[in-house]
């Protein structure tokens, strides 16, 4: 009896997971990225928020991922993610010319990266 009740605890766990709504999963999304920025107010969680939206355009346009492959392949690409989110906070006040380039951020997005060189480009 123990372990059927265990087994719908369980499931009732999976379910909640499920059921939590897109602003919440942004919301914790938001809480792991500010706690690897090490930011701990809230004054730049709009800002974040933008980092992540255009991290996330980034990372599909750069390998050419449809939503529902990024979306298959998110545990992967969070920290590529994350570092992303981080270089542009880090040098929101930076010109483009003084960046450096990440190649940890390049060599994980071009083992998924699907618009190769030679493929044909529909305008």
């Amino acid at each position: 009896m123990e372990g059927v009740l265990n087994k719908m605890i369980i499931l009732s766990n999976e379910n909640k997971d499920l059921q939590k709504t897109k602003e919440e999963k942004q919301r914790e999304q938001i809480d792991l990225v500010k706690n690897y920025l090490g930011v701990y107010h809230d004054e730049d969680d709009a800002l974040i928020r933008g980092l992540l939206n255009a991290s996330k355009k980034y990372i599909l346009d750069y390998t050419g991922l449809t939503e529902q492959q990024y979306m298959e392949n998110e545990d992967s690409l969070k920290m590529v993610l994350f570092l992303l989110v981080s270089q542009f906070y880090d040098n929101r006040s930076m010109q483009s010319s003084q960046l450096k380039e990440n190649t940890a951020i390049d060599n994980i997005l071009n083992l998924y990266r699907n618009n190769l060189v030679g493929e044909e480009v529909n305008n």
